[in-house]
């Protein structure tokens, strides 16, 4: 499955020579695999984003280790979007728990 994300300020993401950046990126939440095909990391798929003095960042123009470094902050940032979703569906799979905890079934 694949989710979009939107880099903000406030992510503080930053690359060396660069500085700050925002934008969007896309990453491949990965997959168990199944019988035909193996499992398969999280990994980014696409990534467009710019500086704050608008120039355009070209992931291929990058070094190896500041494009991981980059790939493991962008990851975090999924992550965190990825817990805070599971969290808000947790509250409501709670909340419709109670709801048929409370149901009173009427009299026969």
């Amino acid at each position: 499955m694949f989710s979009k994300y939107t880099i903000k300020p406030e992510h503080g993401v930053t690359i060396p020579g660069l500085g700050a950046v925002t934008g969007e990126f896309t990453m491949f939440e990965g997959s168990g695999g199944s019988w035909y095909e193996p499992p398969e990391p999280p990994h980014l798929e696409d990534f467009e984003a710019i500086t704050a003095s608008g120039q355009t960042v070209n992931l291929s123009d990058l070094e190896d280790e500041i494009l991981d470094a980059l790939e493991g902050t962008l990851y975090g940032i999924a992550e965190k979007a990825w817990s805070a979703e599971a969290l808000e569906r947790a509250a409501d799979t709670e909340a419709y728990a109670q709801e048929c905890l409370d149901f009173e079934f009427p009299p026969f």
